[in-house]
């Protein structure tokens, strides 16, 4: 399963951030933008305070563009166009000695540009909207579903991209040693679990399960339906019954 977003009253969110993004670093999601062209910036993860304060945002901008947003300052349209109403695999990587950051999309690198990213690490981790600047509530927030969102301290190479976006392992996985936050948002508990070592669990409000994809299934305590190219496995926690990719 997936969980489904339709405002900034539905987000996720935990008091931590697992993830220093002033090294080397990863991130991760599997997303279903319903409206990426309604005209406003959609966050699906932010780290750390907010995008205006010492954080970095994740999201779809007001072109309906992928887009790295630094501290409200630098912003790092993909020109890549988010596509409505179908899942898409989103992993940025980067390497602090070089300050080269790539996106892939669906197993594919598709941008690649030079930020120096700043040494983040306080503040919150928030999936599905933005920190207020005032660290009180939500904005930016995502239209749409979010699954199987990652943390890694470290630049993932094309190859563990392809893993991730193949689906034929679990994703906690790959690179298993530095994954610092791995959330598969089923929607099936509250706080949402964190698989990883970190055990950093997202406090849910507001947003709802959802399906996925027609003949993708698997279960998370109940059966559900994940996103294309999910591995056949079971987890402890939730009891994984069956998967069907």
């Amino acid at each position: 399963m997936s969980r489904s977003f339709a405002s900034t009253a539905d987000v996720l969110n935990s008091t931590a951030n697992p993830l220093d993004t002033g090294g080397d670093f990863s991130v991760q999601a599997w997303l279903y933008p319903t409206n990426p062209t309604a005209g406003t910036l959609q966050v699906f993860l932010c780290l750390g305070r907010d995008s205006n304060n010492g954080g970095v945002s994740f999201d779809i901008n007001a072109s309906g563009n992928w887009d790295v947003i630094l501290n409200g300052v630098q912003t790092f349209d993909s020109g890549v166009a988010a596509t409505a109403n179908a899942w898409s695999h989103f992993v940025i990587t980067y390497v602090h000695s070089n300050i080269t950051m790539t996106l892939y999309i669906n197993g594919s690198q598709v941008y690649q540009h030079f930020p120096a990213f700043a040494t983040i690490t306080a503040g919150q981790t928030v999936v599905g909207a933005q920190l207020n600047s005032s660290s009180s509530g939500y904005t930016r927030g995502f239209l749409g579903r979010i699954a199987q969102v990652g943390l890694w301290n470290t630049a993932l190479t094309s190859g563990n991209v392809s893993t991730l976006y193949g689906g034929t392992v679990g994703g906690e996985t790959v690179a298993s040693a530095n994954v610092q936050g791995f959330w598969r948002l089923c929607g099936v508990a509250s706080p949402e679990p964190d698989v990883s070592s970190n055990n950093n669990a997202l406090t849910v409000t507001g947003t709802s399960s959802a399906a996925d994809p027609p003949g993708i299934t698997t279960g998370c305590t109940t059966a559900c339906v994940l996103p294309a190219r999910y591995a056949r496995e079971e987890h402890s926690i939730w009891t994984w019954t069956s998967c069907n990719p």
